[in-house]
């Protein structure tokens, strides 16, 4: 659809032929009319009128004609004018009523406010794995085991040490993903793979070759997520906080 300046410009042109046309026709009209005013008046002449007194006379009505002529020009001008104001003006409520705008300022709905834990990340993925970790920290205190310098220590405190910690990991590992093996069978066992399996699902290792089905021994039987149960956080909670600074007052 034509844009409203290219409306407004062709009604411009077409109420401007329209009147010229019109103003022509009126000011020829008007210049035969003083013509044969003229010649009515030259037909007396040296009769009831002296010859000075009829010159005076034909200079007046010049003098009309003129004042006439302009007088058109002018009206003509301002009704093309009105005429295009008024046009335009139609044109754009035709035109907003048929395509209306979008909405103003006012009108729009203001985006609501963004959490604060997406305004400090910025990242969904970064804050779900910190929210992960700091759950294995909470229940099984996991990092506080991987920082740890074991230097120091000999197998038996290593190994005492690990088993509370594997027990509290193992908590929230069931308690927030219950973890199911891809494929339920024994380790060491032979398995087959049936043509269209999963890439994904299954990684095929060794000397392979040809189409499936594929016969092998299965080294890891894999882990599936069976759900995803994890606490929501608080807008105001900061995610890369894994775990809080504990401080004993005396």
């Amino acid at each position: 659809m034509e844009s409203t300046p290219k409306i407004s410009l062709r009604l411009f042109f077409w109420i401007l032929i329209w009147f010229l046309l019109l103003g022509v026709g009126l000011t020829l009209f008007g210049h035969w009319e003083l013509r044969s005013f003229k010649a009515a008046l030259s037909a007396y002449d040296g009769q009831a009128l002296n010859a000075e007194t009829l010159e005076q006379l034909k200079v007046v009505m010049d003098k009309l004609a003129m004042i006439f002529l302009q007088v058109m020009a002018g009206g003509i001008v301002l009704a093309v004018f009105l005429a295009w104001l008024c046009s335009r003006l139609a044109v754009n409520r035709a035109i907003r009523r048929a395509h209306p705008g979008p909405a103003t300022p006012k009108e729009r709905v203001a985006p609501k406010a963004t959490p604060a834990i997406e305004t400090r990340m910025g990242n969904e993925a970064e804050s779900g794995a910190l929210h992960v970790l700091s759950l294995f920290q909470r229940e099984g205190r996991l990092v506080d085991f991987l920082k740890e310098d074991l230097t120091a220590y000999d197998d038996a405190q290593i190994g005492a040490a690990v088993r509370s910690i594997h027990e509290g990991c193992r908590k929230a590992l069931d308690k927030h993903f219950g973890p199911q093996p891809v494929l339920n069978r024994d380790e060491g066992e032979e398995v087959s793979i049936p043509p269209g399996f999963d890439p994904h699902t299954i990684r095929l290792t060794g000397k392979v070759s040809g189409a499936p089905p594929f016969k092998g021994v299965l080294q890891h039987k894999g882990w599936r997520a069976a759900r995803v149960e994890l606490p929501s956080l608080s807008g105001s909670q900061d995610p890369r906080i894994i775990a809080q600074a504990e401080v004993e007052i005396a």
